[in-house]
Order: C-alpha cells, then structure tokens, then sequence
C-alpha cells in the first residue's frame, strides 16, 4: 500500500473528474417491474415499443415443491402436481422481435 500523497503534491484534475458507471434507469426498471402477463415495453436492444413473449420454465420453487412433496411420502404421482402450476414457474418476458430478454421473475432466486 502507498502512503499518502504529501500535502503540497500536485492536484490531478483528471482523476478527480472521473465519474462512476451508472446504471441505466430503463434496463434497471425493465428487470424490476415483470410480472407473470406480457407487458408493453420498449425494448432495450432494438427499440421498438412491443407486448412481451412470456416464456415459463421449471425453476428452484416448482423442484423445491415437488422435493417436498416426496418427503412428506406423496411418491404416486402428486408429487409432480408443482410441475403443471403455472404460478410457481419462473418467467422470463423476451422481445418479440428480437428475442432480447427484457425481464425476469422468480420467486426465489
């Protein structure tokens, strides 16, 4: 570790100036505000104002749920009854145009 710069050391202004990568508001509210409908957004690649394409996938809830089910000896069959419920899937909304994923929700991560 260098030890500090001595009082009457030169100033760099230009080092000063540099500023912190921000992140885009439009990108951070794109991931936030999802839900489990297609919503109307503009699309962060390619621009254009669209509806979603909400795209459903088995994710850590629906194996958790059924994991359980299995241990509480529900092995004929009911134990698969979380693999067919919609709402506990995760989504994943794209750009129909041009397939760029523009959010997604999960209930656990």
């Amino acid at each position: 570790m260098n030890p500090p710069a001595p009082y009457n050391a030169s100033f760099n202004q230009a080092e000063f100036n540099k500023v912190a990568p921000v992140m885009n508001a439009q990108s951070r509210l794109s991931t936030l505000s999802v839900g489990d409908l297609p919503v109307s957004r503009t699309c962060p690649q390619c621009h254009r104002s669209m509806a979603t394409t909400v795209e459903k996938t088995n994710g850590v809830t629906v194996w958790s749920a059924a994991g359980i089910l299995i241990l509480l000896g529900c092995v004929c069959g009911c134990c698969l009854i979380p693999l067919c419920m919609d709402d506990l899937k995760d989504k994943t909304h794209y750009c129909p145009y041009c397939n760029t994923v523009v959010g997604r929700k999960k209930l656990f991560k």
